[in-house]
């Protein structure tokens, strides 16, 4: 998998709900950074799924979407339909990490862009439209190359 490091694992970085009771940004390019000083000034980075990260992708995708009945039964009532990757779409999704840490997936799938953030990413700002940035910045200066 692209990150390396997991939240799961022993590390546990300061969540964005702490840093935004300091209130202002620390510049120090904090993992959960809530004011966006890190992603102004960090790269995401991209790895495009394929049969070698499939598992993973999955396990992300399966802790981003919402669990319970209660969040099926909104899903049902909005006509929102749970996303599903396999051998069939995975060349759609990247899976994406910030300072070696996994935040998620991205899906470009028509131009459309969606992302599935694991919960540690959920409250820092990060949207689809700046994971799209990212994205089309880094491809832009592979294909300059």
């Amino acid at each position: 998998m692209i990150g390396t490091k997991s939240i799961m694992d022993d590390y546990k970085p300061t969540p964005a709900h702490i840093h935004r009771q300091r209130g202002r940004c620390c510049k120090s390019l904090c993992l959960h950074c809530p004011f966006e000083y890190t992603t102004e000034h960090l790269k995401f980075e991209f790895q495009q799924v394929d049969s070698t990260c499939l598992d993973d992708a999955k396990q992300i995708l399966q802790k981003s979407q919402p669990q319970g009945i209660a969040s099926l039964m909104l899903m049902q009532a909005t006509g929102e339909k749970s996303v599903r990757i396999d051998d069939q779409n995975m060349s759609s999704f990247y899976i994406f990490s910030l300072k070696g840490f996994t935040c998620g997936l991205f899906r470009l799938e028509a131009d459309k862009p969606s992302i599935y953030l694991l919960e540690d990413f959920n409250d820092q700002g990060i949207d689809k439209l700046m994971v799209q940035d990212h994205f089309q910045r880094q491809s832009k200066n592979e294909n300059q190359v």
